[in-house]
């Protein structure tokens, strides 16, 4: 069975399930976002894009347009979706002209390998099997950017550390990239 977190977002809840971040300077997020690699090796479940036309990006990596020496040489044999290096300059290709976006929306979703990581520095007793996913969802209205955290577990747990850890991760991930919130 599979258990999806969902919470009212509130900061000062001391379990909370996921947390809301304004972003204080767009355009320095979205120069990040799309013209270096600080979100590179995010995972890409899903974007879209509204300008003059919506336009709706699915991140499932399709393997088989791959031969097996491509695969391995990308490093995608354990990954379901695409990395946003490979989405970005396709989300660029869209956002690019004249007019801002009239909004957006696009679902990261961090590698197996960082979470393994994760697993590690918390020191918790979740295996690699019991998390089915940890998420940043960025949400632009055509004013203001959200980044929303967001976790997806197997199993049913009261010990919410590890939700926590992650939403500390992604704070400190968007310090150390001077990508300013409130």
């Amino acid at each position: 069975m599979r258990y999806i977190k969902y919470s009212i977002i509130n900061h000062d809840f001391k379990g909370e399930f996921m947390i809301s971040l304004q972003i204080v300077d767009t355009k320095n997020f979205m120069k990040h976002l799309l013209l270096t690699d600080t979100f590179d090796s995010f995972l890409t479940v899903e974007a879209t894009i509204t300008t003059f036309s919506t336009f709706h990006i699915d991140g499932t990596l399709h393997k088989d347009y791959y031969d097996d020496d491509e695969l391995e040489q990308l490093n995608l044999t354990t990954n379901h979706y695409s990395h946003w290096s490979q989405l970005k300059p396709f989300f660029l290709s869209i956002i690019k002209g004249q007019h801002t976006p009239q909004n957006f929306k696009i679902v990261f979703l961090l590698s197996p390998e960082k979470i393994a990581r994760l697993i590690v520095d918390t020191n918790t007793s979740l295996t690699a099997s019991d998390i089915s996913g940890l998420y940043l969802n960025l949400t632009f209205n055509g004013e203001q950017l959200t980044c929303i955290t967001g976790s997806s577990l197997n199993i049913f747990t009261m010990d919410k550390s590890f939700e926590q850890h992650w939403d500390d991760t992604l704070k400190n991930f968007l310090k150390e990239n001077a990508l300013l919130f409130e």
